[in-house]
């Protein structure tokens, strides 16, 4: 009896030891961490769902700021044009065809500024077929449904490629039309493979979209090239000729109501642009004709103010005008304001430089010129210009690293060739500077010779 007590004394020992917590073995640590995310799983859903709402919310803002920043940009819009099945196979894409249209729209338009970054031709959103999620349309769509409800159409230019006469015809139409505006037929020739054709079309269809959509642009354009091609000692009144064609048509927009709410403050703008250019070529030889166009540029500014603020081009035009009439403190101050208005914008760096070294000021426009560079170093008019400055400065070697640099980025760019080989004849390299002025007279063709910083 009393073995039998001890054997179960024993026995219930023994169990108590096996289920004692502080003898049983330590949990892996496989274990401990499927344990540990048991806990937190809660937390990671909660955690994940916020993200995911977060990146909803993200895109849905995206999408409305783009579409609202689209809808507040006047422009001409380009949509695709219609090339026929027989040439996309030969390689012509409609899309590419646009494109180029853009260039030479905005060429043409820009050079009423100086190297201007005006927003005058769009594609982007305003006519790419990206589809909205959720609601079944495009941007293109939906921006052109908000800004016809808003009332504010852009001026869309639509066309195709189509056979007259045995001839290749780019013909192009116009949206909403004006007073039954015919189409704009220009013939390529008898085939599109032939690019030099292609392009001298598109820069006459350039030339006439502006005749019909923005004819003070197209007046200022041609006032400018008209400029740039006149010898360095030419007549006052060759000068002044053209600048009447931009008065004409900014007096004929302040007349029309809806060019006048549309396009009034530019009008002004794009007048002092031209008189300034003008002013520019006169020179000392007509000192009092050339300040007093300055004042009047000054004046038309003043009248050009817009309801959120002068623009960045009315800026750096004011700035331009005060240091053209010799205030170079004041233009110091307007170039100034407009890199604190628009801080992401290489403009005041870059017109800043050509206004300095106008006067003379050359080692401060290198540097304003090496800061827009680090802005954005792929722009090659840029390191051009750059290029330029350091020439001025007596810096030759640093001047061939940039024109060469600006080359790279844009191997068309006859300008940068032709002041690289003027810079390595300078150094006594004669033989690559032949070579380099070779390519730049192949580039430039017909075009003048570029000028800095008055070009």
């Amino acid at each position: 009896m009393k073995g039998l007590e001890e054997a179960a004394a024993r026995f219930t020992a023994a169990t108590r030891a096996e289920s004692s917590p502080a003898e049983e073995p330590p949990p892996r640590l496989g274990a401990r961490i499927v344990r540990m995310l048991g806990r937190l799983g809660p937390t990671l859903d909660a955690l994940r769902n916020l993200l995911v709402s977060a990146a909803i919310v993200a895109i849905l803002l995206l999408i409305g700021w783009s579409i609202l920043a689209e809808t507040r940009r006047e422009a001409i819009v380009v949509e695709r044009i219609a090339v026929p099945r027989r040439l996309v196979e030969a390689g012509l894409d409609g899309e590419v065809l646009a494109s180029r249209l853009v260039d030479a729209i905005a060429k043409v338009s820009e050079a009423a500024f100086w190297r201007g970054e005006r927003a005058s031709v769009a594609m982007g959103w305003k006519t790419g077929d990206v589809q909205v999620p959720l609601l079944g349309l495009s941007m293109a769509a939906l921006v052109r449904l908000i800004e016809d409800l808003a009332d504010r159409p852009d001026r869309r230019v639509s066309g195709e490629l189509v056979q007259i006469d045995g001839a290749e015809t780019l013909r192009l139409r116009i949206h909403p039309p004006r007073g039954g505006q015919e189409p704009i037929t220009l013939p390529i020739g008898a085939s599109v493979a032939d690019r030099t054709a292609v392009d001298a079309a598109l820069e006459r269809a350039a030339e006439r979209l502006l005749e019909k959509l923005d004819p003070i642009a197209l007046a200022a354009h041609l006032l400018v090239t008209g400029l740039e091609r006149l010898p360095e000692e030419a007549d006052p009144a060759e000068v002044l000729e053209g600048l009447e064609a931009v008065s004409a048509a900014v007096d004929a927009c302040s007349i029309d109501p809806n060019c006048r709410a549309r396009d009034g403050a530019r009008a002004q703008i794009l007048w002092a642009t031209a008189a300034w250019r003008a002013a520019l070529r006169l020179g000392e030889r007509e000192r009092d004709r050339r300040d007093a166009l300055l004042e009047e540029a000054l004046d038309r500014l003043a009248s050009a103010e817009e309801p959120e603020g002068p623009s960045l081009e009315a800026l750096l035009r004011r700035a331009d005008l005060l240091a053209a009439l010799g205030r170079g403190a004041q233009a110091r101050e307007a170039f100034a304001e407009a890199a604190w208005r628009f801080p992401r914008s290489v403009r005041p760096l870059r017109d800043g430089a050509k206004a300095l070294a106008r006067e003379g000021e050359v080692a401060e426009a290198v540097a304003r010129l090496e800061r827009a560079v680090e802005l954005d170093p792929e722009d090659p008019w840029l390191r051009f210009e750059l290029g330029m400055a350091l020439r001025l400065a007596g810096r030759e070697a640093e001047a061939i690293a940039a024109f060469r640099a600006a080359t790279r980025r844009d191997g068309r760019l006859h300008c940068a060739y032709e002041e690289w080989g003027r810079a390595l004849e300078a150094t006594g390299r004669i033989e690559a500077a032949a070579r380099r002025l070779q390519q730049a007279a192949q580039l430039r063709g017909t075009r003048p010779h570029c000028r800095w910083p008055d070009a």
